[in-house]
């Protein structure tokens, strides 16, 4: 069991070194040295990393307070789901009514790995390599069909 100050300084130094990581793997990708993550330019949608003690995710996070907006949204991405599926290792989530720790309703589309921990460094690597494999498809998935995803209110 970790007191509060130790496990704050675990996890910050986790992600300090997965940024560090992950700036100098875009560099060499030739993208920009930071991740999309809420700049994707289409409102209501970011894509997120999630790090707890049971699992890491990768997924696009939708939220909007008009919950109509949020399901259209839902069912644009609904509609290529079998696209971002086959570019991704494992099965993708669904979760339409998902709590943050704000607990604050949004949906997540997210692909995870379970059984890992923040607070074991013996785990960061694999947690490392997933959350980078995973946001790189992410990412360039957005990028390839941005058109679609923002034509929601239109579908």
């Amino acid at each position: 069991m970790f007191s509060k100050e130790e496990a704050k300084a675990l996890r910050l130094e986790f992600w300090n070194r997965f940024k560090a990581i992950s700036e100098q793997e875009r560099r060499k990708r030739g993208f920009k040295k930071t991740w999309m993550l809420k700049q994707t330019g289409v409102k209501g949608l970011s894509l997120r990393f999630d790090v707890d003690r049971e699992h890491v995710a990768v997924g696009f996070e939708i939220y909007f307070k008009n919950k109509f907006k949020e399901a259209l949204l839902m069912e644009s991405f609904e509609g290529i789901r079998h696209l971002l599926e086959a570019e991704l290792e494992g099965p993708l989530v669904w979760d339409d009514a998902y709590v943050t720790e704000e607990e604050r309703e949004c949906a997540r589309i997210y692909v995870q790995m379970k059984d890992v921990d923040i607070f074991q460094k013996a785990d960061w690597e694999k947690m490392w390599s997933f959350m980078m494999k995973n946001m790189f498809i992410m990412e360039q998935f957005f990028v390839d069909y941005r058109e679609f995803i923002e034509n929601y209110e239109n579908l």
